[in-house]
């Protein structure tokens, strides 16, 4: 292998303009995961350029990280070129004092999250500010919503209409609805949102996980350059570019990616196939440690979505449309429903009446979380690469067991850290690691689901009623004369 190096590139931006910190930086680390906000922790020396850095930085101020990868080539997806990794905001600056052999270590320790956690700290209550009845009516015209709306429709307007507003961040070189992207992408599904959305109380953030329909969707604050945002589909709005790249701070929520169940019991791959792939065995990024893991504490085999607006009892409104079941599973492992009861009522784009579109739904969740047992987990330490992503897929050989054979996994989480003089590392937590010959097959995750009909499925595991407890044959009325 060639000569490999790693560069870093850290600019805060202040209320006094840019300050660029990269030759000062004794240690970088971030946290990028699929489900949440990513945080980051940054080390300088105590002074810089002759003044503490409490001086020059302030909680607030926003932090643009770039790291570089190189061995001389490049590849797809922008291995081998410049990256950015984080635009986050300062949240705590510590001071840090030792006395070593070498005298006494003078340290600052940066740490935040994300510009979207931004939104972890402002919250809405309309009841105290405005009274229930004038906040409530306050809150339907701030989200612009009016009867029945797609829900990534919904949420962008709230993003635009109510957190950009709530949430009063103003720098010299721009405010919240400057900085943060967004790109909202849901299944086709609509609902009456406005009096939903006027009635929360909570963090901003707090709002998009009440009302994200999970696990349907992902939903997760990234950095994206310019080549992945176009990947997303859906409502966007875009901020403010930084680094090389064109990189930007987005809050994604998008369909799970992953292969599903159509009604009726086939199966699809869905977008797994185009989400972008990063080949692990050897080249530029050679897996220095590999784990994996299969388990059974994720299985599912019970699956049903129900409408949260019926006005009815609920044992009655999850029979709405019919659950999917895996009975092999279910003997296997006890009863494991997933089910909940969502605020999206039907689909206008292909005329869906409501109980089809329940259905659609239960059979799209039952793929995506069928034979969990059979996917293998792992946590994967490679050089730093920079250029995957969470939210995307890896090739892997799988050293433990079958070595000749190659499994795909999807990327959870990643985090890189960098050093001066090394190491610089990503570590991928990766899951749902299947050989790759059964990612080209649909119809392995169907196998063993069908639709259960309470009326006329005599399969069911139900109780045996022991005959000297069954009812016995009813008596005929007697008839009575009249008086």
């Amino acid at each position: 292998m060639g000569t490999f190096e790693a560069h870093i590139r850290a600019i805060a931006h202040t209320d006094g303009g840019a300050l660029d910190l990269s030759d000062y930086v004794l240690s970088y680390a971030d946290r990028h995961p699929v489900q949440g906000m990513g945080t980051w922790s940054l080390s300088l020396p105590l002074y810089i350029r002759g003044k503490p850095v409490t001086s020059l930085l302030r909680t607030g101020d926003v932090l643009e990280v770039g790291l570089l990868a190189w061995d001389g080539k490049k590849g797809p997806w922008g291995r081998g070129s410049y990256q950015t990794v984080m635009l986050g905001v300062i949240r705590s600056i510590g001071q840090r004092q030792a006395l070593a052999p070498g005298g006494l270590t003078q340290v600052a320790v940066l740490s935040g999250s994300h510009l979207a956690g931004v939104l972890l700290g402002d919250a809405v209550n309309y009841y105290l500010a405005y009274g229930s009845l004038y906040g409530l009516f306050r809150g339907i015209a701030m989200t612009g919503l009016k009867g029945v709306t797609r829900l990534d429709q919904g949420l962008a307007h709230y993003l635009s209409q109510v957190a950009f507003e709530v949430a009063q961040i103003v720098r010299p070189y721009g405010g919240i609805r400057d900085l943060l992207s967004y790109a909202l992408h849901t299944v086709d599904g609509e609902g009456a949102f406005d009096l939903m959305f006027a009635n929360y109380e909570g963090t901003l953030w707090g709002f998009l996980e009440a009302y994200a329909e999970r696990p349907l969707h992902e939903l997760y604050a990234a950095i994206l350059p310019q080549d992945r945002l176009g990947l997303l589909k859906g409502v966007k709005h875009l901020g403010k570019t930084f680094g090389e790249d064109h990189a930007r701070a987005v809050i994604v929520l998008r369909p799970a990616p992953f292969p599903y169940g159509l009604p009726g019991g086939g199966g699809t791959l869905g977008e797994w196939p185009s989400l972008p792939l990063h080949d692990l065995e050897g080249g530029f990024e050679p897996t220095e440690d590999h784990t994996a893991d299969w388990s059974d504490a994720d299985v599912k085999n019970a699956f049903y979505v129900h409408p949260r607006i019926l006005p009815l009892d609920e044992t009655v409104v999850i029979t709405y449309a019919p659950a999917i079941l895996n009975l092999d599973s279910w003997r296997r492992y006890g009863y494991r429903p997933l089910t909940w009861a969502t605020w999206l009522w039907g689909s206008t784009a292909n005329k869906e009446v409501a109980p089809e579109f329940f259905s659609r739904l239960n059979w799209r969740i039952a793929g995506q979380h069928n034979r969990m047992d059979e996917y293998a987990g792992a946590e994967l330490t490679v050089r730093l690469s920079p250029h995957i992503r969470p939210g995307e897929r890896v090739r892997v050989e799988n050293r433990l067991g079958d070595r000749t054979s190659v499994f795909l996994y999807y990327v959870e989480e990643v985090r890189h850290t960098w050093t001066p003089t090394g190491p610089w590392t990503t570590t991928l937590r990766v899951s749902r690691g299947l050989p790759e010959a059964v990612y080209r097959d649909a119809g392995w995750f169907v196998e063993g689901l069908r639709e259960y009909s309470p009326l006329k499925d005599a399969l069911f595991p139900v109780p045996t009623i022991r005959k000297e407890d069954s009812p016995g044959p009813t008596a005929p009325l007697k008839k009575h004369p009249h008086p």
